[in-house]
């Protein structure tokens, strides 16, 4: 049985749709893990008023409002009966063939431990605008540009992780506001857990204006969070050039969107250090500096 952990806060417009998308599921055998973290526009009672025995509900406990997505999400994953974990965002919506699609990569795939496939893009409205591009991906820490490919597409809506093994390595870090998947799949990496991008679409993905389930306002709280990811997996990144500058250039895309100059020539200067043939690092070692200096 696959479980699918769906952690909401506030979004009773958008939640029907992402319920009903398991509901409508052509593969019945599934239970859905719904993690409520303190909702005050009327989820709850719109949770109560559901009526299918494959549906649990859980409230943070008083005291935890606000846990965040990274809690949440790790609390539905404690609770869960099923061998896997299919993590889904209140604002979004699983395509009606992914757990056909997911038993049939767990059944073909046997050494498989994470898997994630395409995304259909869709406006505000949940009308589809583009389907992402890409073929089948096997992510193994013995072919570094896979895990580069997974480190930059993977998003947290869609991704199946068997359920012991997600457990293994810690689960999301409740400490981070941002990158916690990232940070995720380095640790799934750097384990020997081999993961899979499927060429299937697996999830309808809303783009809107309001904000995304794991994303702050403060600069300083995000800058903080991608450095803490550094840190934690250090020794994997180092071994990993490539996944590590690409990972520093977002930070400093951050900092100098921020308007912090000094730590974005720093994190840039990491880069040349890391890889001095990195032409995008030299780039931008050069318009910062000239621009800025």
């Amino acid at each position: 049985m696959i479980s699918i952990v769906l952690p909401t806060w506030n979004r009773c417009a958008f939640l029907a749709e992402a319920v009903g998308s398991v509901v409508s599921q052509r593969i019945p055998d599934w239970e859905l893990v719904i993690v409520d973290d303190g909702s005050t526009d009327g989820t709850g009672a719109w949770l109560a008023s559901l009526d299918d025995s494959r549906i649990r509900v859980l409230q943070t406990r008083p005291g935890e409002t606000g846990t965040g997505v990274a809690g949440t999400r790790n609390l539905g994953a404690r609770k869960a009966q099923g061998e896997w974990i299919c993590f889904l965002d209140d604002d979004d919506r699983l395509h009606s063939a992914t757990l056909a699609h997911l038993h049939a990569t767990i059944e073909t795939m046997g050494d498989v431990r994470w898997i994630w496939g395409r995304r259909w893009i869709t406006d505000a409205e949940g009308r589809a605008t583009h389907l992402e591009a890409g073929e089948e991906v096997l992510i193994d820490q013995d072919a570094p540009e896979s895990a580069h490919f997974a480190a930059a597409k993977l998003v947290t809506s869609g991704l199946t992780v068997h359920r012991n093994t997600f457990l293994h390595v810690g689960g999301f870090d409740e400490s981070l506001c941002v990158s916690e998947d990232r940070d995720l799949v380095y640790r799934l990496i750097a384990n020997g857990c081999t993961g899979i991008r499927v060429p299937e679409p697996f999830v309808w993905f809303r783009e809107h204006d309001a904000p995304r389930a794991s994303s702050v306002d403060g600069y300083a709280e995000k800058n903080a969070s991608d450095l803490r990811v550094v840190e934690r997996n250090l020794d994997y990144l180092q071994a990993h050039p490539e996944v590590f500058s690409m990972h520093l250039h977002r930070v400093a895309s951050r900092q100098r969107k921020a308007g912090d100059i000094e730590s974005a020539r720093d994190t840039v200067r990491m880069i040349l250090d890391i890889m001095p043939g990195n032409w995008k690092a030299r780039r931008r070692w050069l318009a910062w500096n000239v621009v800025n200096g």
